[in-house]
């Protein structure tokens, strides 16, 4: 695999198909990654995805581990969610902070791709910037990447999985009690804008306002992310192969990958009433703007 010293850091935004791009780039890592651990016995080892939980970020880190020491260490556990799941997912691992620093510094990992993941508090810039650090210190360029969708849709779909089963392991899970889209709207649970609070750290008891917006712009602009709508997101993950990796992904890589097949009814936004659509366009005005913004410069924010 052809090494451009690239690392891909990508923001993980709620419903805009992360989860979805995490685990087709892992899946193309995995088929690439082959080592000679052996002596002259050529075995595929898998790449795993290891979680890092602070008490200010979280981290997800696409990792191939280069000795089989991991397997017996009790500082590499379980992934949290296979936790709570009742799952064993050998793909998956999660560690302390300082454990991943000395696999890397003792060349016993090597980190292929970087996922600042949510965290309870919105702001995720503490675990993007300590993800800026890890790329300094593993002497690798960050190439940022952001996918965004359009506001009513990524609501919707929000609204429908905290409501469903296959949120059950999210902390929100639950604390919706709205039966319909439309409830959900006029409640105090719709978000205003998740990505906004998360490139500015807005507490969430402040109005957003044009300062916050243009605040999220610039944060985007400084770090040169290149941001992708929803729709391109296949677009995405070709771009992040390629120049971080030199690859082109392939079927193979997609197929299986985890994709959100819940079905819901799709209440298109012409059918709410009146009320609902004015509450609606106040409440994520900023969200709009943003979205509009970034779909009109061609995925890098000008």
């Amino acid at each position: 695999m052809c090494n451009k010293q690239q690392f891909p850091i990508f923001m993980h935004v709620p419903k805009c198909a992360g989860t979805y791009v995490i685990d087709v780039i892992h899946k193309h890592l995995a088929r690439l990654n082959k080592y000679n651990l052996h002596h002259d016995e050529h075995i595929s080892i898998p790449v795993k995805r290891l979680s890092i939980h602070t008490s200010s970020f979280t981290w997800s880190l696409i990792v191939t581990f280069l000795t089989d020491n991991h397997d017996t260490d009790e500082n590499i556990r379980r992934h949290p969610v296979s936790i709570a799941r009742g799952v064993n997912n050998p793909w998956v691992r999660s560690c302390d902070l300082s454990t991943l620093y000395y696999y890397v510094d003792n060349g016993y990992l090597q980190i292929h791709a970087g996922i600042v993941e949510p965290v309870e508090q919105l702001d995720c810039r503490p675990g993007f910037y300590e993800m800026l650090r890890l790329a300094q210190h593993i002497k690798m360029k960050p190439t940022c990447y952001i996918c965004v969708r359009e506001p009513y849709s990524k609501q919707q779909s929000l609204f429908h999985y905290l409501v469903a089963d296959i949120s059950n392991h999210e902390p929100t899970h639950g604390l919706i009690t709205c039966k319909s889209m439309q409830d959900y709207i006029m409640s105090e649970y719709m978000e205003d804008s998740w990505l906004i609070r998360a490139c500015t750290g807005a507490p969430i008891t402040t109005e957003l306002n044009k300062y916050w917006y243009q605040e999220c712009v610039q944060f985007i602009k400084k770090y040169k992310f290149k941001v992708y709508d929803y729709k391109y997101v296949t677009e995405m993950i070709k771009n992040i192969t390629h120049t971080c990796w030199g690859t082109e992904p392939t079927d193979e890589d997609s197929h299986k990958a985890h994709v959100n097949k819940q079905a819901y009814d799709n209440v298109p936004f012409t059918e709410l009433n009146k009320k609902c659509r004015e509450k609606f366009t106040s409440r994520t005005i900023w969200d709009n703007k943003l979205y509009n913004t970034i779909i009109n410069t061609k995925h890098d924010i000008i």
